[in-house]
């Protein structure tokens, strides 16, 4: 909140002190509160909370369209809430958006399911949702998702895997912009129609 405060913790205590610069947003920062692993617990507590929900980028979309609906359900919160969506994929006009990402994505779900005690699982395409495309299909996928979600959705995509040139990720994020600006422009050709 940009005011003085202390806290003293089970693990930690903290003398008073004021954090600088305040906060651009008033009252602080928006919170977003983000899955354990029980699933529909956390799509709850994030709604009964009044805060956002960061859903598991590697669900399907029945499953995200799932707990959205229980968060609706249980939110508590004034107004509605954004829906921060992140995502994996990648956009490139000139070659395979898959073949792109693929090793580095490989090793990144990989490396999770490490982290996570799980067993090494392999990694295919099909295997995930993914918003891969050129351009063109980029913009039209999103816009599914706006027709799923509506005008409080946010695209989060993750365009840079490990190892990935960054060559790769700087004309990926490049593309993302544009696939950003022609789908806002559709949507506010759609809004006057």
């Amino acid at each position: 909140t940009g005011l003085p405060f202390s806290h003293r913790g089970r693990f930690y205590d903290i003398p008073e002190l004021t954090i600088n610069p305040a906060p651009f947003t008033r009252g602080g920062p928006p919170v977003m509160l983000a899955g354990d692993g029980v699933i529909d617990r956390d799509a709850e507590r994030a709604a009964q909370r009044g805060k956002r929900y960061m859903i598991d980028p590697s669900l399907p979309l029945d499953e995200v369209s799932r707990l959205v609906a229980l968060y609706d359900a249980a939110y508590t919160g004034d107004g509605e809430q954004e829906l921060p969506l992140f995502n994996y994929g990648f956009v490139s006009d000139d070659s395979d958006p898959w073949e792109e990402m693929r090793d580095g994505f490989t090793y990144l779900r990989q490396t999770y399911d490490r982290w996570a005690g799980r067993p090494v699982r392999e990694v295919h395409r099909d295997n995930h949702r993914l918003i891969l495309g050129n351009t063109e299909q980029m913009v039209e996928q999103v816009l599914e998702y706006h027709r799923m979600f509506g005008d409080r959705l946010h695209v989060v995509m993750r365009l840079n895997y490990p190892g990935q040139d960054p060559v790769r990720s700087d004309r990926a994020v490049r593309a993302w912009g544009e696939v950003a600006r022609l789908v806002r422009s559709r949507l506010a050709t759609t809004d006057r129609t």
